[in-house]
């Protein structure tokens, strides 16, 4: 019904006509709560995955899950998940990884991998996390920004977590200059917090 639906949708963008008549379209399987939360303030006028193009700074650090849990979490509980701001990353990382000196990566790519093995973060999944996507978008020869986004955390308040690493390469190396993280709050953002 989904695909079907999308399909649809996008061929009216385009000023194409559906494959099918729109009184042959098959009822919508939204839930009443969907339908509401659509028509909520809180609702994002554009789907995550509209928004995300690829090869984007628009598209590097979108999270579409959030959108999704949204979007299933029933209204009556009253909750309104929502992202903190980014913020300094709260612990030290190796200095392999900030210095021009020390580097090793010969890539943005391979720094974020080693980011996320020198944090542990590699070991959350399959334990304390669902999955982990990385994206690497380059801003020149020499500058680049990566993200590795965290998502369904086994935590009632936060669904997910986000990095967010500056990067720069000097004589062929490439070296973080800057980390941040914020996070995915299934509840709300009390004082950038998760509640």
């Amino acid at each position: 019904m989904r695909l079907y639906f999308v399909m649809t949708l996008t061929l009216l963008a385009l000023g194409c006509e559906s494959p099918t008549a729109a009184s042959d379209a098959a009822p919508s399987s939204a839930t009443p709560a969907a339908a509401a939360r659509a028509s909520s303030p809180l609702a994002d006028p554009q789907p995550a995955e509209a928004k995300a193009r690829l090869w984007t700074p628009e598209g590097l650090d979108v999270q579409p899950r959030m959108q999704e849990f949204r979007e299933q979490l029933p209204l009556e509980l009253g909750f309104e998940p929502a992202t903190t701001a980014w913020q300094p990353f709260g612990r030290d990382i190796p200095a392999a990884l900030t210095s021009p000196q020390s580097s090793q990566a010969r890539s943005p790519g391979e720094l974020l991998v080693d980011l996320v093995k020198s944090i542990d973060q590699a070991g959350w999944l399959g334990q304390d996390a669902w999955e982990q996507t990385l994206r690497v978008l380059r801003e020149g020869d020499d500058l680049a920004i990566g993200v590795v986004l965290t998502w369904g955390l086994r935590d009632d308040a936060v669904a997910g977590s986000d990095l967010r690493a500056t990067m720069q390469r000097r004589d062929g190396h490439w070296f973080i200059v800057k980390l941040e993280q914020r996070f995915h709050c299934a509840r709300a953002v009390t004082d950038n917090l998760c509640a």
